[in-house]
């Protein structure tokens, strides 16, 4: 029916780690069922997002930026003010093939005593920093 299972990350969840993630693959052997990175949880988690590309992208069919401010440690932040390397993950997918889905989550969850509320330009820059691929 042409429908993925895209199974996400989450920092101190069941899916957090490339072990997790073996484990899944192994007893689950499918077309269907796929890998939903989470730049940020994996940020947080501390995993390498090389390891994580050069072992799992033919499974990735789906690509979640988010921001995180320090990587083994979960404080999701505006985006521009984190360290998390989204570019780097999405030129790599691409550069391997990647044509699955992008998208941008604003972390209700921005920590470190940010108290500032959501702004238009908070919208706006993912999308300028992300649009650029709009087209690959």
């Amino acid at each position: 029916m042409g429908i993925y299972i895209c199974l996400e990350n989450h920092k101190n969840n069941t899916l957090e780690t490339l072990e997790d993630y073996r484990r899944v693959f192994d007893a689950i052997d499918s077309k269907a069922v796929g890998l939903c990175v989470d730049t940020g949880h994996f940020d947080a988690s501390g995993v390498d997002m090389d390891a994580l590309v050069d072992e799992f992208a033919p499974k990735v069919n789906h690509i979640h930026v988010k921001e995180n401010r320090g990587k083994g440690e979960k404080r999701f932040t505006r985006f521009g003010e984190g360290t998390t390397d989204n570019h780097h993950v999405i030129r790599r997918m691409l550069s391997l093939g990647y044509e699955g889905y992008l998208t941008v989550e604003l972390s209700p969850e921005i920590g470190g005593g940010d108290s500032r509320p959501f702004t238009w330009e908070d919208i706006a820059l993912p999308h300028k920093m992300f649009s650029v691929y709009q087209d690959e």
